[in-house]
């Protein structure tokens, strides 16, 4: 596992991190995982930062915050691509205005297979939706299979459903 992270000074008794995570797998130079974002981290709480596949990434700051902080539940962005029988989850917790990229290596044929996805969060518009920009990609031994880059608005409480090609699906929603 190689793990990079920046973290910024304590404002409020939260911290930011960028961070950004590689798990190794049986092949060498081919990890199974790699994301990058940032989150808002509580000293002592667990963040689930990332969810993409089965692979789930944890961060906790140790220690307690140096002020009274008030608990805010994190925000997630919950995605999924879909192609036949295969499907590709990539969740984050976010912060407005940043960026989420996840890149996923699986070999459940004989055939490897690269799921990458990238999300830029934008800020929150007068009426409480959410402008996501994306970009997702699934590759079979290096030829694409499904692909597409745009954005959508994803008003709270719903989802949105897109035909990545191929008769592939990305869907997307937030929770808080």
């Amino acid at each position: 596992m190689i793990f990079n992270s920046l973290l910024y000074p304590e404002e409020d008794g939260h911290f930011r991190m960028d961070y950004q995570v590689e798990i190794g797998g049986e092949q060498e130079g081919q990890p199974p995982l790699q994301a990058m974002g940032q989150a808002i981290l509580t000293p002592g709480e667990v963040l689930l930062a990332a969810k993409v596949g089965a692979w789930r990434y944890y961060i906790q700051l140790p220690g307690r915050p140096s002020v009274e902080v008030s608990r805010e539940e994190p925000k997630y962005l919950v995605t999924r691509l879909k192609c036949g029988g295969s499907s590709y989850p990539a969740n984050f917790s976010y912060i407005h205005g940043e960026e989420y990229t996840a890149i996923l290596f699986t070999e459940s044929t004989d055939v490897p297979r690269k799921f990458t996805i990238s999300l830029r969060v934008g800020d929150l518009v007068r009426n409480g939706a959410l402008p996501i920009q994306y970009s997702v990609s699934l590759k079979e031994d290096g030829a694409t299979m499904a692909g597409s880059n745009g954005s959508l608005t994803l008003k709270p409480g719903t989802d949105k459903s897109l035909s990545v090609g191929n008769g592939c699906t990305f869907w997307a929603k937030t929770l808080k």
